[in-house]
């Protein structure tokens, strides 16, 4: 998670990348909580895809949390991932207001 830390750091900045692609890196909920940092800042980046990670419960709490103040990100993949069900079923609840976000394909 302390590559997640350094990527993250430069999201917040980033101006110009707009899709970012990184599944299977083993990111666990350490590193979902610098994502969560970055994309509270980050006003360019359109597509984020964390598929088969290590992302559990407390990871997607983070993740979540930012969405609540991102605008930009309009496709999120968080397949194959190792929250429960019904954490899966609160965010999708909780997002179904933002219909350009997708949570699971």
């Amino acid at each position: 998670d302390e590559g997640s830390r350094s990527l993250c750091e430069a999201l917040k900045v980033n101006k110009t990348l707009l899709h970012l692609y990184l599944f299977n890196n083993h990111i666990g909920d350490e590193g979902s909580q610098f994502f969560g940092e970055a994309l509270k800042a980050n006003d360019t980046l359109t597509a984020l895809s964390l598929d088969k990670n290590n992302i559990q419960d407390k990871g997607l709490q983070f993740i979540c949390e930012a969405m609540q103040v991102n605008n930009t990100l309009k496709t999120l993949c968080l397949s194959e991932n190792n929250a429960l069900p019904t954490t899966k079923d609160i965010i999708r609840a909780n997002w179904s207001k933002n219909t350009e976000v997708g949570l699971w394909k």
